[in-house]
């Protein structure tokens, strides 16, 4: 179980969140979004994290199979999560929701190119504010989406 070693990286790494911590069977924790779609809610499904965000989309940090029985260490699937975490907090991870249905999930550091295509089909979050696909003109020109 990857619980409590999680919770304990998770108050080290991030002191400041006002995560609400829960004693249910797999929920660990969850957190307001301040972009207006809900909550992180954080789960432990024994051998995988799983992050929802809000309800639009979910990602899993599981450890990896490396044959023979064995599997990565759990330390590393929780850095990778907490690492995860440190790019959500910062409005480095884009996640998405297709507007016809279907397709939805998040992207870390995405570049310009991906981050369009995505736009095009997709209503796109980070952390703190929705993205429009309408755009903003820089010094040189080039058009980047705009957070709102």
């Amino acid at each position: 179980m990857l619980r409590e070693p999680f919770i304990h990286s998770l108050v080290e790494s991030f002191p400041l969140a006002d995560f609400k911590f829960f004693d249910e069977a797999n929920r660990i924790a969850s957190l307001p979004m301040p972009n207006g779609h809900g909550e992180l809610s954080i789960h432990d499904d024994g051998d995988e994290l799983t992050f929802f965000l809000g309800d639009i989309t979910h990602c899993h940090f599981s450890q990896d199979y490396l044959g023979d029985g064995k599997y990565s260490p759990e330390a590393e699937t929780i850095e990778d999560a907490v690492d995860y975490l440190r790019d959500l907090f910062s409005d480095q991870v884009v996640f998405y929701r297709a507007r016809n249905g279907g397709r939805d999930g998040s992207i870390q550091c995405p570049s310009e190119e991906k981050l369009s295509r995505v736009l095009a089909d997709c209503n796109c979050f980070v952390w703190s504010a929705s993205i429009e696909p309408n755009t903003e003109q820089d010094e040189d020109g080039k058009t980047s989406p705009a957070i709102s």
